[in-house]
């Protein structure tokens, strides 16, 4: 096998090697979300593509529910307002890691 030939290869499975990451760590996608207010509790379901990441922070009345390396649909209403009094928002937050907050 020619120098060029070699050389062309290792070219290819480098840039190759660059770029599977990026493909492979395609973001998680959000299709809905749901909640149900009950007298003694809140549910809220939020249906994704994948298996998500998440973290929740309470403060005051407003929950935010925070989801990892996941996209936020432009067509779902943003907050929710379950009509609680101790709950007087919800609200869900999406983001890419690369993306700073």
């Amino acid at each position: 096998m020619s120098r060029t030939v070699k050389e062309f290869i290792l070219l290819g499975l480098g840039v190759f090697a660059i770029l599977q990451p990026a493909c492979a760590s395609a973001a998680n996608e959000i299709a809905t979300i749901r909640h149900w207010v009950a007298p003694d509790h809140t549910r809220v379901v939020i249906d994704t593509a994948e298996e998500a990441l998440f973290s929740t922070e309470k403060a005051d009345r407003k929950l935010t529910i925070v989801l990892e390396d996941t996209t936020f649909p432009d067509q779902i209403a943003q907050p929710m307002h379950p009509n609680k009094p101790e709950l007087e928002s919800i609200t869900i937050t999406a983001f890419l890691p690369a993306v700073r907050r």
